[in-house]
């Protein structure tokens, strides 16, 4: 099953910690704008965005461009068809995500439900736990956030394997940097950035609910 995540559609559980709802490929549905009907789908990974899911809307006979959210996707072939150039659609609501019965549906068959945290001012996704071995390690634990990296935007994600700890930087799409050490303490000291915090809780792994 291939799954996304996003925080379109949030199921609150406190201030600080909140579930992610996933996207799943395949997913479609209709909407209905002035007389004409919208169909939306989600596309599989592909190498433009990093190998995330992309979005196509489809009216009649006319397609939209494959999007990196479902909002660029519905606004772009309505203004198309429609020729009106202020209108913007929200993904979320196309989604049905205020939907309680679709959110549900959704999450059929989800063993493990996504979460996130904030860490000062970053927003740590925790999107696998993974196995813990004999060791007590969990292979396959990942976890993201953003930030900045030479003074430009850029996406870090973390990665506990069986004897190493990673640390991936991305910037435009494209793997920039990357640091690999035995814990989280010394791959963070490794990279020899973001030095205010523990290197476990820029991991997640310091917060109760992980």
């Amino acid at each position: 099953m291939e799954l996304t995540f996003a925080n379109g559609g949030l199921h609150e559980m406190n201030e600080k910690d909140v579930y992610l709802y996933p996207i799943r490929v395949g997913w479609q549905t209709v909407l209905e704008i002035n007389d004409k009907c919208f169909y939306t789908q989600v596309l599989e990974g592909n190498k433009k965005y990093e190998n995330q899911p992309g979005y196509r809307c489809q009216a009649g006979l006319k397609f939209s461009d494959i999007e990196e959210t479902l909002s660029s996707a519905i606004t772009s072939l309505y203004r198309r068809i429609c020729q009106n150039n202020n209108t913007k659609f929200s993904g979320p609501q196309v989604l049905d995500w205020n939907n309680s019965y679709m959110l549900e549906q959704s999450l059929s068959g989800i063993k493990f439900h996504p979460f996130l945290i904030k860490v000062d001012k970053y927003i740590i996704y925790i999107t696998a736990l993974g196995e813990v071995n004999k060791s007590g390690a969990r292979i396959g634990y990942i976890v993201m956030f953003s930030g900045e990296h030479l003074r430009k935007y850029a996406k870090y994600v973390q990665l506990i394997d069986l004897d190493r700890c990673y640390i991936d930087i991305y910037q435009d799409g494209k793997l920039n940097q990357y640091f690999v050490s035995t814990t989280p303490n010394e791959v963070w000291l490794a990279s020899k950035k973001l030095k205010k915090f523990r290197e476990t809780q820029l991991f997640g792994l310091e917060h109760p609910l992980t």
